[in-house]
C-alpha cells in the first residue's frame, strides 16, 4: 500500500509536480507541527510491501515537520526527535540552517497537484579505502491522512561501493548514475499524530 502510493506520488511529480514556492510553502504552513509517531515500519528486503514495526526500538518516537527557507526557497523538513522539547530545539537549529542529527531525516521540495509533498535526496556515502560506501538515492512522499495525522513513505535505492573521485571524495553524480534503474532496497513508513505546535506556549 505504502510503496504503491509512493510510486504514484513519483509519477505525479514526473508529470505535473509543482516546485513553485507558493505551493510548497502553503503545505509547510498546513503541516507544520510536532507529531507523536504512532506507526513506524521498515522493510529492509525491498519495497513491494510494508515491513514490520520498528517503533519500539526507535530512540526518537516524535516527528518535527517544519518549513525551512534556504536561499529564498522554502522546503519542508521532517526529522525525528526524542520528545517535544527536543523537536523544538531542532526546529531552532533548522531555522538557523544548522545541521541536525536524527534517526530519520526527510526533505520535500515539490508539491503534487493533489496536495502531497515529494522529494529526492542523494547520499554520497563515506570515502574509505579508495571507495565510497553507503551511498544511495532516497525518494520520500508525505501526505495528510486526516485533520491530525500525516504519513511519510520513504524508499531507498542503495548503490554498491563506487570509486572516490579525483579529489578523494564522493560524487553525487556517480551515485545517481549507479542508482538509475536499480531496484528499491528499503521501504520505511511513518505515521504521526499531531502532538504540539512548534512554538511553545
Amino acid at each position: 500500500m505504502g510503496a504503491a502510493w509512493l510510486q504514484i506520488a513519483a509519477m505525479l511529480c514526473a508529470s505535473g509536480c509543482a516546485p513553485e514556492e507558493d505551493a510548497v510553502e502553503a503545505l509547510a504552513v498546513d503541516l507544520e507541527g510536532i507529531y507523536r509517531v504512532e506507526r513506524m515500519t521498515e522493510n529492509a528486503a525491498g519495497c513491494l510491501e510494508e515491513g514490520g514495526s520498528v517503533l519500539e526500538a526507535a530512540a526518537e518516537p516524535f516527528l518535527l515537520v517544519q518549513g525551512v527557507d534556504v536561499l529564498g526557497r522554502v522546503l519542508v523538513k521532517a526529522v525525528t526527535c526524542e520528545g517535544v522539547e527536543a523537536c523544538r530545539a531542532k526546529a531552532g537549529a533548522l531555522a538557523r540552517l544548522e545541521p541536525v542529527l536524527s534517526e530519520q531525516d526527510f526533505s520535500f521540495n515539490h508539491a503534487t497537484e493533489r496536495g502531497d509533498l515529494y522529494g529526492e535526496s542523494i547520499t554520497t556515502g563515506v570515502a574509505q579505502d579508495g571507495v565510497c560506501r553507503g551511498g544511495g538515492i532516497k525518494s520520500s512522499a508525505m501526505r495528510r491522512l486526516d485533520a491530525s495525522r500525516v504519513q511519510i513513505d520513504s524508499a531507498l535505492v542503495p548503490v554498491e561501493d563506487v570509486p572516490v573521485n579525483g579529489q578523494g571524495g564522493c560524487s553525487a553524480g556517480v551515485v545517481s548514475a549507479r542508482a538509475s534503474g536499480q531496484p528499491c532496497g528499503v521501504l520505511r513508513v511513518l505515521v504521526g499524530r499531531f502532538e504540539a505546535p512548534v512554538l511553545g506556549p
